[in-house]
């Protein structure tokens, strides 16, 4: 993952070789959004902060296409050259991925990206408290994905690194994320809005990452929560198909969790 794309000052590449396209058409979920043709949705071949979007799309049952970009390996010639050769073309205000294009409407920043999905499925709180509830979520959760982003990318990532970030997150983190749930059934209430599927997403990358430290034995009201989206008819279909990316979880810049990680099991 690159949060600025870090394509300033590059040289010109040449043009782009085709891109990889897949088209979804979901079957599950609340959608009132109509439309005549699938939304787009661009973002590199990995987890990262596009795997949430994927999730909402999917769920809400919204026919989308996605453009899957290379990163490449460090040093490759021509890294990333599919997307920096589209870059400037695609009309975007602030150009970076992930990217969505819904007719006229064109949208990057992840966060964005998931409440104008939501609004326009069903999947926004409409209660004031509910939106209190989602901001605080929204911006908690997005912290917590950082916090993992940076140690990920650390280009210093050693076994002591991990385990104060481990200590962190298991001693602090989520005892204060189950503190916040308390007896609902979803983070804003009795019914799944976008923030479920952030933070699902932000759970889930850490039990990719670490599955034996972060397997939530010690935080049962959060595995139960986890079990309850995934026990979501729609998303429970979602995550046993081909749409679902489980691996890799961060791009080739990474340290820990990418393309060249061997994806590691519980029982390491």
């Amino acid at each position: 993952i690159v949060r600025n794309d870090q394509s300033i000052g590059e040289p010109a590449i040449p043009p782009a070789t085709p891109f990889k396209m897949e088209e979804h058409r979901t079957s599950g979920g609340p959608s009132k959004k109509s439309q005549d043709q699938p939304v787009l949705l661009g973002y590199w071949a990995i987890r990262g902060l596009g795997n949430s979007i994927r999730h909402l799309l999917n769920y809400a049952g919204i026919p989308y296409t996605e453009k899957t970009y290379p990163f490449g390996a460090r040093g490759q010639e021509n890294r990333r050259s599919e997307w920096l050769a589209d870059k400037p073309r695609l009309g975007l205000d602030f150009p970076n991925l992930p990217y969505l294009v819904d007719g006229e409407i064109k949208l990057t920043q992840s966060l964005a990206i998931l409440r104008y999905l939501a609004r326009h499925s069903g999947l926004f709180p409409t209660q004031e408290r509910e939106r209190i509830l989602a901001d605080l979520a929204e911006q908690q959760l997005n912290d917590l994905m950082w916090e993992n982003i940076h140690l990920c990318y650390d280009p210093d990532y050693s076994v002591s690194k991990r385990d104060a970030f481990l200590q962190q997150l298991l001693g602090d983190r989520l005892p204060t994320l189950t503190r916040f749930l308390g007896e609902r059934l979803f983070l804003t209430g009795d019914a799944p809005s976008y923030v479920d599927f952030l933070a699902f997403e932000a759970l889930d990358q850490h039990r990719a990452l670490w599955p034996k430290e972060c397997s939530l034995q010690d935080q049962p009201k959060l595995l139960d929560y986890l079990r309850r989206i995934e026990s979501l008819p729609a998303f429970r279909d979602y995550l046993a198909s081909e749409a679902f990316v489980s691996w890799p979880v961060w791009s080739e810049l990474s340290s820990y969790g990418g393309p060249d990680t061997a994806r590691p099991d519980a029982k390491g």
